[in-house]
């Protein structure tokens, strides 16, 4: 916080209330830990807002009079959204396979394994995990938040499937693949290329899945921006919880499309061999050279999300691991498979140039990325790459 105190502490002082004098008690419940115990708790205000939003038949002007209170400065919704580790904590509890208990990085999830309470009834963790996303997604409208549930169940069931072996055939003509894969993240023997695919092909049905669920309700009127943004931040939870069995390519990845909304277009490529010609798709990866492409908005973004997803991997960590040194050592592996997408989104900036109005973006984000280096471990210790660019954004 800005007084130099921790949200915990600050929340405990007799005074608290008086910056955060509405509904108090989410106030301490959503700066508390991130926990299981503190989950339930969100779930079950949430489960007494929607039975109170929903219980009653209402006219008109009291349905819209409800709807603004539900969003206003004053609503648990507006207090939930100042507290973006939450969605975060929920996107990985999303995507979370128990079957990976005892695999490096996903054993920090204990939690995420336990089921929850909503409504009164026993649900999975995804099942709890969707309802949170789904109510920040869209406070006002029960029904849509219901498809929205069952969208993501849907999503996550996918990713957990693709991570086991699957054969899968996609007719394509006119840019659509016609492969037959096997998607196994979980297994050594996998090459980064395959790893990449199964990234990209999981992100194009999130949101072909999404578009469907959309354009099926009357309640659909296009992506708004907040929503959007949020929406591109949900597979952020699977590169939390599956870092140890991403490469950089895959993170990447999402960290495209969580910066831009986009997913990075197959390249086709002919093969002769056989006495026969035939095409392979595959990933234009060639060192993310997309981002060469990027506009300063989304070049901006994208060093936006690097800081994001570390300050919220810091957050997460004291909850996913049982000693800080593990922890620790899973803040340098995010460092480090993210660094090399924030490297090319800075030079991208670099080379769009900084103008007299961009002054002050380029002193803050040189700041930024030596809080970044330094968060932790500073795994880039004597790397030319970041060193120069740190040179270059400090010239005045």
């Amino acid at each position: 916080m800005w007084w130099g105190l921790s949200m915990d502490v600050g929340s405990k002082l007799p005074f608290s209330s008086a910056y955060f004098p509405f509904d108090h008690h989410s106030f301490r419940t959503l700066s508390g830990p991130m926990s299981h115990e503190y989950f339930q708790h969100l779930l079950d205000k949430l489960s007494g807002s929607i039975s109170r939003a929903g219980g009653h038949l209402h006219t008109s002007s009291k349905k819209a009079a409800m709807g603004i209170t539900m969003v206003d400065h004053k609503s648990m919704w507006a207090m939930a959204m100042n507290f973006p580790g939450w969605f975060s904590f929920a996107s990985v509890i999303l995507f979370h396979d128990n079957t990976l208990a005892n695999t490096s990085y996903s054993r920090f999830i204990p939690w995420s394994a336990k089921s929850y309470l909503f409504h009164d009834v026993e649900v999975p963790g995804s099942v709890a995990a969707a309802r949170y996303i789904a109510w920040i997604l869209n406070p006002i409208s029960e029904s849509y938040q219901d498809l929205l549930v069952d969208y993501l169940v849907k999503v996550s069931e996918l990713w957990v499937l693709k991570r086991y072996s699957s054969n899968k055939s996609n007719d394509v003509k006119r840019g659509h693949v016609k492969e037959t894969r096997r998607l196994k993240l979980h297994e050594d023997s996998i090459t980064s290329h395959e790893l990449d695919m199964t990234v990209w092909h999981w992100l194009q049905e999130f949101i072909d899945m999404y578009m469907k669920v959309g354009f099926s309700t009357p309640d659909f009127e296009g992506f708004n921006t907040n929503q959007s943004l949020l929406l591109r931040r949900i597979p952020l939870g699977i590169l939390i919880g599956y870092l140890d069995h991403l490469n950089a390519g895959g993170c990447a990845l999402i960290l495209h499309y969580a910066a831009t909304g986009t997913v990075e277009k197959l390249s086709e490529k002919e093969i002769f061999g056989l006495n026969q010609r035939r095409q392979k798709f595959d990933l234009k990866m060639d060192s993310f050279k997309w981002t060469e492409e990027y506009s300063r908005a989304e070049a901006v973004a994208g060093c936006k999300i690097v800081f994001d997803i570390t300050n919220v991997s810091e957050t997460l960590s004291s909850s996913m691991f049982e000693t800080e040194e593990e922890g620790l050592t899973f803040m340098c592996q995010v460092k480090l498979k993210t660094g090399d997408y924030l490297l090319k989104c800075i030079k991208r900036l670099l080379q769009l140039e900084f103008d007299g109005d961009c002054d002050q973006m380029r002193i803050d984000l040189l700041t930024r990325v030596i809080q970044w280096r330094n968060k932790g471990q500073d795994v880039f210790q004597n790397n030319k790459d970041f060193d120069n660019v740190c040179d270059s954004l400090n010239v005045q």
